[in-house]
């Protein structure tokens, strides 16, 4: 796990297990970096609420979760939604269920996939002990499906929601990745930092509506063109999903796909690479202020950070990295820009445009991709305060 506060003090942060047992970690170039064996709570006081920002990077060869995959630090809520999740075949999913608080949370799982509303037995009512996770199985609710899109509402407390996906052949375990919750249903949607290079690409899209939805794909490359694979507008039945097979390779380097749609809609890039490790990278809303966040370190891996303009107007951000060094950029309308990533990096949009930003991490190891994170007053949805981080 690292994590910063942009501008501010490290010092400012706590990091916790769940049963509040402090967790080691140490600080380099104001980024704290810590060791976490399963779920931690990370807190901040002070003038880092609303700012600190935190990834979770995991890579490994063997075991049940092989494969590179990251994971951001969020604060608890009340609803949120998981699209693109598979169960069925050589795919096992399950989504991740943790309460920061003292007293329980109870939560419900809405699942759809393409032919609508499943019926599920068992994801209703689900009791989450204070200051603990539930994992639950998808598998034993559905019969084997498609892509998943699968709403998460507490009815009693709050709990922190993320996706794992795992992907075996042969029964052996290939990858395994984390799905964090992308942005609600909307008739415009950016998907940021897509890696580049070979391997599949497949676009889920869930329309939560009761009438179909007619959704045109763009990529954000030098400019906006429409990628290999895609055929027209695509449609997307009521309360149900959609997958597009995208051309593998359509994008030599990282990117961000450009949605429009007639009914809002929510959306979710399964892109693997060739030795089929899986990046799951959900649509976010547009940068409102400043976001920030933490490229992770793994040996033989590379950070990028991606930074997508899906406005009409031409955009201009200033990029702060590490040791507060600062670059001004213009990132012309319906393009997307690749940068570098390294430790803390912060992104401020000082005029005009959509300006959607994530970070790309791919290496022999395997591919991964999250999302910055707002902060300051664009935090104030997702960070409760105090803010506790949960991952």
């Amino acid at each position: 796990m690292r994590a910063g506060v942009p501008g501010g003090e490290t010092s400012l942060l706590e990091l916790q297990t769940l049963d509040q047992a402090p967790v080691e970690s140490t600080v380099t170039d104001g980024v704290l970096s810590a060791d976490v064996d399963g779920t931690a709570l990370l807190t901040a006081r002070d003038e880092a609420s609303g700012q600190v920002v935190a990834t979770t990077t995991r890579a490994s060869t063997e075991g049940e979760d092989p494969g590179l995959s990251q994971v951001t630090c969020r604060g608890a809520g009340s609803g949120q939604w998981l699209v693109g999740l598979r169960e069925g075949g050589d795919d096992r999913a399950a989504v991740v269920l943790t309460n920061p608080d003292d007293r329980q949370a109870v939560v419900n799982l809405e699942l759809h996939d393409e032919t609508g509303l499943l019926a599920a037995p068992g994801s209703r009512d689900i009791a989450v002990p204070g200051r603990q996770s539930v994992v639950v199985e998808l598998g034993p609710l559905v019969r084997p499906t498609g892509a998943l899109a699968v709403q998460v509402e507490t009815t009693t407390g709050r709990v922190t929601a993320v996706g794992r996906q795992r992907g075996y052949t042969d029964s052996r375990p290939r990858s395994s990745e984390w799905l964090d919750p992308g942005a609600q249903p909307a008739t415009s949607q950016v998907l940021p930092a897509l890696p580049g290079g070979d391997g599949a690409r497949r676009l889920v899209l869930f329309n939560p509506g009761e009438r179909r939805a007619q959704v045109g794909v763009e990529a954000l490359g030098d400019g906006p063109y429409v990628p290999a694979g895609v055929q027209g507008q695509v449609d997307v039945p009521p309360v149900g999903t959609a997958v597009v097979e995208l051309d593998e390779g359509f994008s030599d380097e990282a990117t961000a796909l450009r949605l429009t749609a007639s009914q809002p809609v929510a959306a979710t890039v399964e892109a693997e690479d060739p030795d089929g490790d899986l990046a799951l990278v959900p649509a976010r809303d547009p940068l409102t202020g400043t976001a920030a966040g933490v490229v992770g370190t793994v040996p033989d891996a590379e950070g990028e950070l991606v930074l997508a303009n899906a406005g009409a107007e031409p955009a201009r951000v200033r990029l702060t990295g590490p040791g507060a060094t600062q670059e001004e950029l213009e990132v012309p309308a319906g393009t997307s820009l690749v940068r570098p990533g390294d430790g803390l990096v912060a992104v401020e949009v000082l005029t005009g445009g959509a300006v959607s930003a994530g970070t790309v991490l791919s290496g022999d190891g395997g591919v991964a991709s999250v999302p910055l994170q707002p902060t300051g007053a664009g935090a104030g949805a997702l960070l409760p305060r105090p803010d506790e981080h949960l991952w």
